[in-house]
């Protein structure tokens, strides 16, 4: 009968009946919750550390749960045995020309970022100057040079000030040289100065293009030197790869004349994956002056439609395609620079182009991503990456204003990362007994510790059981912030950098003991953990 021509007798016989079976469904689900979702650890579990203890319980509603609703633990086995060694240099950043300026504002405040980010016993941090600020910077021509809207001068001043950081925080440079102008005379003249003014053995390379592969707009260059008047082809606007490999020959013919110990590196590829007939032709046309193969890549857009599956959202941000999906991108080129046995190196890395899209990549999420990401290129046989470093723009870990470091949550994952590393770090086996999409382990050795990086991306806490063959109790340093779209607040080891580059705050390293053969700890949901154990 509708309910709207029910009578009020029929109504209260209906109530009289659903009743008892209400009160029963309740029961039932009562009991069921008691016995069911609670689950009895034989330890004590510690509210404010997450690290289990002897006697007690985890409440509902605290396990990771699976979609049939029971509880999920994770048991892990850590190894001491390694699968490689942390090449030398492995982490990197990558600046724009134009910002090198501002870069000796504060030069102690920018010497502890690069040393916070720095692996002991590694090699040099390795700095690459490029971008899109490559193909726009020029060197040379007199006063009056008539240039397009865009160029930007290299002066003998810029060259100091980057002389003047690299030499403050003994930096290795790799240089990105101004294709676009298809001026290679130009780019001799100014090597053999960037040779002259920056520190002995500090250059390692002369990288010739910026993403030729994607190569769209053209800049009205009218280039005057010694070299003689260029002026770019009208309309020109792109390069195919046998026209980059022909450009790449007459620039390298043109560098060997004036650096020849210095190597040359391309084709700094935007896409390796679908690109990857740059790195092939260059290879078979021009591999003996090539030294490192580079290329740039970018998961997500900020310049893609909103119904495009690469635009960029921090639910995607959290997606492991989007970080340990980078490495099956970079294979086929990997494969071809072993054939020729060069080192391959992602010389621009960030995760979301377009200078960024706020609220997605300046925020806690995109601290989660980048160990991930580090971690699976360095697995896959990555010489390194450089992590993009864009002043002003919502990607960039960090930025230098008038009052000194602006810090953002990518330098926290990044500064985790490092830690991870420890001295001369190897990156070390591990078994996993059950997958959880939403979480990612990673373990290195270094000399006698075993570091875990625990990387919970889901909405649930995560319930670890670890076998380790450590001794004593584990130390833990936890990446936290206020919520997985945190731009501030973000914390590692309870503590936050300031305008200095400090350090401030309370360091908080949290006991991890053993419980019969095994660790055991809680990570929280959109958190992370760095558990060092010593053998």
């Amino acid at each position: 009968m509708p309910p709207d021509r029910r009578t009020p007798s029929t109504g209260r016989a209906y109530l009289l009946w659903a009743l008892p079976v209400v009160v029963i469904i309740l029961l039932v689900a009562a009991l069921a919750g008691t016995s069911g979702t609670r689950t009895h650890l034989g330890d004590r579990h510690d509210p404010a550390t997450g690290v289990a203890g002897r006697g007690s319980t985890i409440a509902p509603g605290g396990p990771l749960a699976n979609p049939s609703g029971s509880p999920v633990w994770v048991q892990a086995t850590l190894r001491t045995a390694v699968r490689s060694r942390l090449p030398r240099s492995f982490l990197g950043l990558s600046f724009e020309y134009w910002d090198v300026p501002g870069l000796d504002a504060r030069p102690a405040v920018l010497r502890r970022v690069f040393a916070l980010l720095h692996v002991p016993g590694d090699g040099p941090l390795l700095l690459r100057l490029g971008g899109d600020s490559a193909d726009q910077a020029y060197w040379g021509g007199s006063p009056g040079l008539k240039l397009g809207p865009w160029p930007f001068r290299i002066t003998n001043r810029w060259l100091r000030t980057l002389g003047s950081v690299v030499r403050s925080a003994h930096l290795h440079v790799l240089l990105d040289l101004n294709l676009a102008a298809r001026a290679p005379r130009m780019a001799a003249r100014f090597a053999r100065a960037a040779l002259r003014e920056l520190p002995p053995r500090s250059v390692v390379g002369f990288e010739i293009g910026n993403e030729p592969d994607i190569f769209h707009h053209w800049i009205d260059y009218h280039l005057i030197g010694r070299a003689g008047q260029f002026v770019a082809p009208s309309g020109w606007d792109q390069y195919s790869p046998s026209a980059y490999a022909r450009s790449f020959a007459n620039y390298a013919r043109a560098l060997t004349r004036v650096a020849p110990q210095i190597p040359l590196a391309g084709p700094a590829s935007a896409n390796p994956l679908h690109d990857i007939q740059w790195e092939r032709l260059l290879l078979a046309r021009d591999w003996a002056w090539l030294g490192l193969l580079t290329v740039h890549r970018y998961p997500l857009s900020a310049c893609a439609h909103p119904r495009a599956q690469d635009f960029s959202t921090v639910a995607r941000m959290l997606s492991q395609k989007i970080s340990s999906g980078l490495a099956p991108q970079v294979i086929p080129a990997l494969r071809l620079a072993r054939e020729a046995g060069l080192p391959l190196r992602m010389d621009e890395l960030n995760s979301v182009t377009c200078e960024g899209r706020r609220g997605v990549s300046n925020t806690f999420a995109a601290a989660l991503w980048a160990p991930d990401a580090l971690f699976s290129l360095w697995k896959a046989g990555l010489a390194g990456a450089n992590i993009h470093v864009r002043q002003g723009a919502p990607n960039g870990a960090f930025a230098m204003s008038q009052a000194g470091l602006v810090a953002r949550p990518l330098l926290y994952g990044l500064a985790l990362f490092a830690r991870a590393l420890g001295d001369r770090g190897k990156l070390a086996r591990l078994r996993v007994g059950r997958t959880v999409p939403s979480m990612r382990l990673w373990t290195v050795r270094s000399g006698r510790h075993l570091n875990l990086v625990v990387l919970d991306k889901g909405d649930h806490p995560a319930h670890l059981m670890l076998r380790v063959p450590a001794r004593g109790p584990a130390l833990v340093q936890r990446l936290t912030a206020p919520s997985v779209r945190s731009s501030s607040g973000v914390t590692l080891a309870g503590q936050t950098l300031s305008a200095s580059g400090r350090w401030v705050g309370r360091r908080t390293l949290q006991t991890l003991t053993r419980s019969g053969r095994r660790y055991r700890l809680v990570v929280p949901a959109y958190s992370g953990a760095l558990i060092s154990f010593r053998l």
